[in-house]
């Protein structure tokens, strides 16, 4: 028998109970104790689609068979022409539940493995405790669906659940990813990428790769209007010491701006999509 786990990505915060209402939801409708509850983040920039693309593309692969990801950031709660979406991949038993606005993006972006989308439809999987609200569609329509897809992976009836969910589509929300781009110049080489993300020290994480840039030669900065001169570090603590923000291999694998101890978003004021370039001179280009 599976052991479900109901992984929670919300844009709720913790100071209204929000996160608590779904929780005890989806306590009253699994007909099991086995079912686990994680959170992922709550502290989600309001309504910050991008941001939650970012934090679950970063986090979904760390995920056992048999997760159910129920993401809830919805700008547009209670729009009659937004659909309510669970996606399916197939190959890991990991199943995505969201709104139609974009959110379930990564599993689009990534598309090496086989994922069926299907609009939630079936309203008899609703919560029965109150009148469906237009405000809160995370307590009333994805907490209940998540919990009775958890008694479906628990009782082995995963296929019939789905197939009375609503229809298969590939109609849905897609976002295009930025991609960092590298050439080759007279002088060196030129990287170019952008700020995907900006993470609770301040870090600034890229989407360059970090293969694309050797730990130890100097590289010029451009982020925005600030310009200076740093190095590919192998760690945040081998940059103790210096004032000017450094470049670190990300966790995730993109390269990151940071400065050690401090803010690295603060002392150059930079945000999300600010345009990062990376300049080598010729002879400090690796060979």
């Amino acid at each position: 028998m599976p052991r479900p786990l109901i992984a929670l990505l919300t844009d709720f915060g913790q100071k209204d109970g929000f996160v608590g209402v779904m929780k005890g939801v989806i306590h009253q409708l699994v007909q099991t104790p086995m079912v686990n509850l994680v959170d992922i983040s709550h502290d989600i920039t309001p309504q910050n689609l991008q941001q939650a693309c970012w934090v679950l593309e970063n986090s979904y692969m760390h995920f056992p068979e048999h997760t159910i990801f129920l993401c809830v950031v919805d700008p547009k709660v209670g729009d009659a022409e937004q659909h309510h979406l669970l996606a399916h991949w197939e190959e890991r038993n990991l199943f995505f539940i969201a709104p139609d606005n974009g959110l379930i993006s990564p599993l689009a972006q990534a598309a090496t493995f086989p994922f069926r989308v299907y609009r939630i439809e079936n309203k008899e999987l609703f919560y029965k405790g109150s009148p469906v609200s237009q405000t809160f569609h995370g307590r009333d329509i994805y907490a209940p669906v998540a919990a009775h897809l958890a008694n479906a992976l628990v009782n082995d009836c995963v296929d019939s659940f789905l197939g009375a969910l609503g229809h298969q589509t590939g109609d849905f929300v897609r976002f295009s990813p930025s991609e960092a781009t590298r050439r080759h110049l007279e002088t060196g080489a030129l990287i170019e990428g952008v700020i995907d993300h900006v993470d609770t020290f301040g870090n600034l994480i890229t989407n360059i790769p970090n293969d694309w840039l050797s730990t130890g030669p100097v590289v010029d900065i451009q982020v925005i209007h600030h310009q200076w001169q740093s190095q590919k570090l192998a760690s945040y603590v081998q940059g103790k010491g210096k004032d000017q923000v450094f470049l670190v291999p990300g966790s995730g694998g993109y390269l990151e701006l940071c400065l050690y101890g401090q803010s690295a978003q603060k002392l150059i004021e930079a945000n999300v999509q600010d345009i990062v370039s990376l300049h080598l001179e010729k002879d400090r280009v690796p060979s």
